[in-house]
């Protein structure tokens, strides 16, 4: 009798422990869209009509699997700003609604891989946290991902088939990390995130703040429509000749602040096609100051350079 006993209790304390996620925090959610706020929770799980959740200046620093799961009128996750470190996977769990999720301003230093496989989301950020490395595959089949926003973090390197069969992006932030051009890479990035993308939609590449010194030919191959690439404040010194060779339609282009003397006559040619080129705070020689010049002239393009033709 008192071994039945023992064991029911054995077995009730390994049950409260796998369902235990929080230490005991505040948590706001709404279910069904009405504000609610939990306190000392150690799980979201039992609340089956939530439909948003906020855990913020918390202390949580691991996100456990099952953390999330059969919450099948989630649209919205906010954890932001509660020193989470590590993510496990299979977190989230049959979230067929989820849309959003933010996992800003934490210490997360590495994606793990396929950790987001499969969700529905159409928005993902991840600013400010420190991420240092991304898994092959962290952004992996993620059909219905829009916008994704990596920036202010520590990034120096984007593993091949990083966006394997996730196909549909339109706004990826890269802006304010450490990446670099490394010469013997010969695969582009984001060829298949841009898949679908069209003419005249809004989308948008922003790499900058970073330490490219070199922008490849490899980097934007594939990708025909982009609305908005920004380049910006890195330490670029030159541009492949075939680097915008795929594009069909680009309508802005940032390359301020970089160590950029000149531009060939095949990369002219192809920036013809956009309307707005911001090219100021460049080393720029004379004798390309004055080929620019006559350039938007011929092409009615607005010179942004900050010194003139003498």
């Amino acid at each position: 009798m008192i071994l039945v006993q023992l064991f029911i209790i054995s077995c009730f304390c390994v049950l409260n422990i796998e369902s235990q996620f929080f230490n005991y925090i505040t948590i706001k959610i709404f279910r069904d869209d009405r504000p609610l706020t939990l306190l000392k929770a150690d799980t979201v799980n039992n609340e089956l009509d939530v439909t948003e959740i906020i855990i913020e200046n918390e202390d949580l620093p691991i996100l456990k699997t099952g953390t999330f799961q059969n919450l099948t009128k989630l649209k919205k996750i906010h954890i932001n700003s509660n020193n989470l470190e590590t993510i496990e996977n299979n977190i989230f769990w049959n979230l067929p609604t989820l849309r959003i999720l933010n996992l800003n301003f934490n210490k997360i230093r590495h994606i793990p891989n396929k950790v987001f496989a499969n969700l529905a989301v159409y928005k993902m950020s991840f600013k400010g946290n420190g991420i240092e490395t991304l898994s092959p595959e962290a952004f992996n089949n993620l059909t219905n991902l829009h916008i994704l926003d990596l920036s202010s973090n520590q990034i120096e390197f984007l593993p091949q088939d990083l966006f394997t069969k996730t196909n549909n992006l339109k706004k990826l932030d890269l802006s304010y990390n450490k990446l670099r051009y490394y010469p013997k890479i010969q695969y582009n990035y984001f060829e298949e995130a841009f898949a679908n993308s069209v003419r005249y939609e809004d989308t948008c590449i922003d790499l900058s703040f970073n330490n490219l010194l070199f922008l490849s030919n490899i980097l934007l191959k594939g990708i025909r429509y982009l609305k908005e690439l920004n380049l910006n404040n890195n330490n670029i010194k030159g541009i492949g000749e075939t680097a915008f060779n795929d594009l069909k339609w680009i309508e802005s282009v940032n390359i301020e602040g970089n160590d950029l003397e000149e531009l060939n006559d095949e990369v002219l040619k192809l920036l013809a096609m956009a309307r707005s080129i911001n090219v100021e705070n460049n080393p720029w020689t004379k004798d390309f100051v004055c080929k620019y010049t006559i350039w938007c002239s011929n092409n009615d393009v607005i010179n942004t350079m900050d010194v003139k033709c003498t």
